[in-house]
Formats: structure tokens, C-alpha cells, sequence
């Protein structure tokens, strides 16, 4: 290759900021599609009420709760076997209202990659009495989440080399003419 058609590679035309700019917004447009899609199979899951060991088959398990309240902070523990240690469950980021068996629940916790069978307590951390019934549901598809976030950080990465490739062969081309 001469230096020539090396030259008419490079991107010196400013307009390939936007380029870089574009396909950064677009990968995370993206990635905000498929991490959505994450959240469709909580959506449409089949809520069944806390009782005893429960199977989550190394899914993902969302708890859920009857009665929403915002101004108690709810804990659910998960406990694999009689003497392992309890595992926090994560409260979940969004707030979801899923309708199953003629009720509404609402989603309070998510534990990713569950044990395949488990004990779930959820206790409000004021001790006071609890008229809430809690309810939990096992999931597929949220590692679709984890891909949206790759898709964007790919996404960013492209886009910012981009950027700094058109810098460096702008500032190379005004430096040799």
C-alpha cells in the first residue's frame, strides 16, 4: 500500500466525529433493547407463594410482595441447606406489577443464578407486624441484562477509537501540510 492510498483511508473530515458519536448512541440503543427484554420474562412470570424449599433450577428467582411499602425496608434471606449461611437477596431495580391467579404483585428482590433448591424468608427490618404476603417466581432470559451491558461498553469502546483515530489522523494531516 503507498502512502498515498494510506492517506485517503485515514478519516480527517471532522464529520467522522459524528460518525463515532453515532455508533456509540446506536450500540446503546441497542443494548437497551435487549436488556429490556430481560425484564419480560418477570413480567410474564407465574408467581407462586412462599412455602417451604422451593426449586429454582439455577435460574433467576424474583420475589415479590402483595401489598407495596415504600416506607419499610423489606429483607429476603435464601438459605440453601440447614446450616449454610442465608444470602442476602438484591432489591430490585425497577419497579415491576405483575398479575397472577387474579392478584397484583409487586417485584421487591431479584437473586440471580439461584441455587437449584432454596428456602426464601422475607421479614420487614422494623420488626413490626408484616400483613404483606411475599410470593417468588423462577426466571429465564435475564442474562440478556448482562449482554446489553457488553453491547454497550462495546459500543462506547468502538465509538471513542473512532474518535481518537480521526483526532490523531487530523493532527498528523495538518502536521504534513
Amino acid at each position: 500500500m503507498s502512502i498515498d492510498q494510506e492517506e485517503a483511508i485515514r478519516p480527517v473530515n471532522p464529520l467522522w466525529y459524528l460518525a463515532a458519536l453515532l455508533l456509540a448512541l446506536g450500540g446503546w440503543v441497542g443494548a437497551t433493547v435487549v436488556a429490556a427484554g430481560a425484564w419480560d420474562g418477570v413480567r410474564a412470570a407465574d408467581v407462586k407463594p412462599l412455602s417451604g424449599k422451593i426449586s429454582a433450577e439455577n435460574r433467576t428467582v424474583a420475589v415479590f410482595t402483595d401489598i407495596q411499602q415504600p416506607e419499610r425496608q423489606i429483607s429476603c434471606r435464601a438459605t440453601e441447606g440447614k446450616n449454610d449461611k442465608p444470602t442476602d437477596v438484591p432489591a430490585a431495580g425497577l419497579d415491576i406489577t405483575v398479575t397472577s391467579d387474579g392478584g397484583e404483585w409487586h417485584l421487591i428482590g431479584l437473586l440471580p443464578d439461584a441455587p437449584p433448591s432454596m428456602t426464601l424468608a422475607c421479614t420487614p427490618l422494623d420488626k413490626r407486624v408484616d400483613n404483606a404476603s411475599y410470593a417468588y417466581a423462577a426466571v429465564d432470559g435475564f442474562g440478556r441484562a448482562n449482554t446489553g451491558r457488553g453491547i454497550a461498553a462495546l459500543a462506547a469502546a468502538v465509538g471513542a477509537a473512532l474518535a481518537i483515530w480521526t483526532f490523531i489522523s487530523r493532527r498528523r494531516a495538518k502536521q504534513t501540510a
